[in-house]
Parts: C-alpha cells; structure tokens; sequence
C-alpha cells in the first residue's frame, strides 16, 4: 500500500489562514475522550494531553473550553457505559469543562436525574442511535427510539440541552420522521435546547437545505458544526439560524482521522483513509488530504467568510455561544 503525500506547503497556508481568522478564544462545544485512544494519533501523554497536542497542531489554538463526552458505541453494556461516563466526568471536573452524559432508553429518568443532581458539571444529555432496540436497524430509527420522552420531561423540567445525532441517514434532517418530530418535541418542552449535532447531520447540502425550511421558526434549537466539512451546510444553518445558534466542535477523536465526510449523489460519503485504495488513485486527483478537524474548521471558516459575518459573530460560534449554553 502507498503511502500517504502530504502538501506541507498547503497545511502551512492553512495554518496561517487559522491563526489569522480564528477568535483567540475557541470552545470545542463536542468532543470524545476514550482510554482506549492511545497510539493512533502519534502524541504522547493521556488521551486528553494527546486531544490538546492535536488542537493545538493543527488548529493553532489551545482550547479556552469545552464539552467533553464519551464515544458512543453498540457495542457498550450498560457496566461498560457507565464506567465511559464516569470516566468523562471525573475528567470534566478536573480540567473545568462541560461533560456530555450519554443517556440509553434503558437508563430510566430516576437514575438520570440522580446523576444530574450528582455531577454538577454535566451541561448536556448526549442520547444516541447507536441505542435504539437491538433488533432496529439504527441508521433509519426515529428520534423517540433513541431519546424517549422521559429525557425531554427531564430536560424541559431543567431548562437543559439534549445533543442529537440524527438518524434517517437516507435523507437525515429532510426525513419527515425527523424534522417532524423535532418541531413535535421543541413545541412540546419548549424550555428543552436542542442541538443538532453536525450541522443536523447535514453531510449532504441539498437535503439538509430542503429540511431547514421545515424548522427554521423554532426558537429552541442550536447547533454544532462538528464533523461538517461542507462549507454551503454550515453557510445555510448560519443563513436560516443566525450566528447565536452556531457552536464550533472539533469532533476528535474522528476529527483526528485523515480524510472528510461530503455529498455524495443522493447521500454523503466518508473518504477517510482505511477506506481509500491510493494505488487505484490516478495521479491526476492529487490524493493530497488533511485531517477531519482541519476540513472542518475550514469549512466553518469559508462559510462565515461567505456570508461576510462579523468578528463579533466570529467570537459568538467560535466560544460565547457554547461557553453560555454549557454555563
């Protein structure tokens, strides 16, 4: 196998680019720490030192703040899950930042609100697909598989932020089964944020376009922009919600993976590194990549430089928003 031609003349214009258009202030409003992260990347030190060393690199900042939560996976138990979720925590509580609790249908209210009232650093419940029923095929499972109602009576009791991930990967924010239960939801527990994590899932640009329109008047929801390397997707969340409902995320530890996420036909495609065969690349394509988070932050960087935002809006995504949401 071939190996990887990176343009370091490219990466270091990007680099540039970074240090002059990013606030000094940044918040990675989404992030995953895992004890098991820890060769892959090349740094030395824990799994958070390593995070910190790769933020630092290649998007030229140290993190001011941020939201940290585990990696959602189908293969946890819930002994598994929970020893993720306490690991997260104690982390949170020792660097100062927000903590994401991942939430299961199997978790129960009672439980839930005992570690709320527990960890006072928790900011978000973080439900996942990855947790619907066993026997349903995750990636076209309704919001309320995942995050029942019970999560949202709690939320909405607490004026507190739910992070979603959609499903319906088909057709993602566009799909009636979500955008439909995302207006039934924000209407019914109102006092509920709900951030739609990845620019709504929206990897690909014409549907994500298409599905904005049926949400665009609630005035509960926000989103991050992690994992969204599409520059016209984020253009269109900050076209339709304005610059207050915008947090950036680096999304490591997949923001550490060579490679993007991108439109594709009818859907969105991962060109990421295991799944690439560079000796089948005609030379001509210049298979030249950089990493998701530096994909992405260009991205967000290109779409404010579109929509000619403000430095004050700069600052908003880039650290206000996320650092007054996770308060």
């Amino acid at each position: 196998m071939s190996q990887i031609v990176y343009d370091e003349a490219y990466e270091r214009d990007l680099a540039k680019y970074f240090d002059e258009n990013l606030p000094e202030k940044i918040y990675d409003a989404h992030f995953h720490i895992s004890r098991a992260y820890t060769e892959r990347c090349g740094y030395p030190g824990t799994p958070f030192e390593q995070y910190s060393q790769f933020m630092q690199k290649y998007i030229c900042r140290p993190m001011s703040g941020g939201m940290v939560m585990p990696q959602p996976s189908r293969l946890h138990t819930p002994e598994t899950l929970a020893d993720e979720n306490q690991y997260n925590l104690a982390l949170a509580k020792e660097k100062g930042l927000a903590a994401g609790l991942i939430v299961t249908p199997g978790c129960g209210r009672e439980a839930t609100e005992k570690m709320l009232d527990t960890h006072e650093h928790i900011k978000v419940l973080k439900p996942y697909h990855a947790y619907c029923p066993m026997d349903m095929n995750r990636y076209e499972s309704d919001i309320l598989d995942y995050a029942p109602e019970w999560m949202w009576q709690l939320a909405n009791d607490r004026e507190f932020p739910i992070l979603i991930h959609l499903s319906h990967y088909q057709n993602m924010l566009n799909d009636e089964n979500n955008w439909g239960q995302i207006r039934m939801l924000c209407a019914k527990y109102p006092r509920v944020k709900l951030i739609l994590a990845h620019c709504a899932m929206g990897h690909n640009v014409r549907k994500l376009r298409l599905g904005l329109e049926h949400i665009k008047d609630i005035e509960n929801i926000w989103f991050d922009c992690s994992g969204a390397a599409e520059t016209m997707s984020i253009y269109y969340c900050l076209k339709a919600f304005g610059a207050e409902r915008m947090m950036y995320g680096g999304d490591y530890d997949h923001g550490e993976s060579v490679g993007r996420i991108c439109s594709f036909g009818s859907n969105f495609i991962g060109f990421h590194e295991p799944y690439i065969n560079k000796e089948a690349i005609p030379p001509d394509y210049k298979y030249q990549p950089l990493n998701n988070a530096q994909e992405c932050t260009m991205a967000a960087l290109e779409a404010i430089e579109v929509l000619g935002l403000s430095k004050t809006d700069v600052e908003n995504i880039f650290y206000n928003n996320a650092a007054k949401l996770f308060a």
